[in-house]
């Protein structure tokens, strides 16, 4: 008969690019002698690195919820995963999860993807700032321009695309000063 108390519960845990930052959330629902968490970050999915440490609750039979950022994450997919350590130093992972950024764009969304009849942006976007969004083919030439407006904190714009011929193009945003705030490959079936 084994009589092992399990260290922690772990309910769920996620990992959520938001803007520039990834937001890490995790629960338990019991936590057994939890000194810490140690939140790890890999680029790879096999060497980690710790980028923060939470302190734990101790003993707790009540579900506890944490939160924190990755301020400064990794540019393509990151693997983030928790180490629970024991106060006697014993430790237990969580199940990985990913997060994929990209570039200086991290959240532009762009579907569907083949598009037919509209392309739909969706990204986040400081209020007040006014955009473009340019549709070039593949040798770079601007083949449409759409002129959404300002003030939202995040852009959402469908770009009509049935006018262009099938083929791969790319979409961009740029702000009041031409600079491109976000780019995403796209098809037009």
């Amino acid at each position: 008969l084994d009589c092992t108390v399990l260290p922690i519960e772990l309910l769920d845990f996620q990992a959520q690019a938001r803007g520039e930052v990834v937001d890490l959330l995790w629960s338990t629902a019991t936590e057994t002698d939890n000194a810490w968490f140690e939140v790890q970050r890999s680029a790879d999915g096999e060497h980690y690195q710790t980028i923060a440490t939470v302190p734990g609750a101790g003993t707790s039979l009540e579900r506890r919820d944490y939160v924190i950022q990755d301020l400064d994450p990794l540019q393509g997919v990151s693997y983030y995963r928790l180490e629970q350590v024991d106060h006697d130093g014993s430790s237990s992972y969580s199940p990985v999860r990913s997060v994929r950024l990209l570039g200086d764009h991290q959240n532009m969304l762009v579907y569907p993807n083949p598009a037919t009849d509209v392309l739909h942006i969706a990204m986040p976007h400081p209020g007040a700032v006014s955009v473009m969004a340019e549709v070039l083919d593949m040798s770079g030439r601007t083949v449409l321009q759409v002129t959404p407006g300002s003030g939202a904190s995040d852009l959402e714009l469908t770009v009509p695309v049935e006018g262009l011929g099938p083929a791969p193009y790319f979409v961009r945003i740029l702000d009041a000063q031409g600079r491109s705030i976000g780019q995403a490959p796209f098809i037009r079936r």
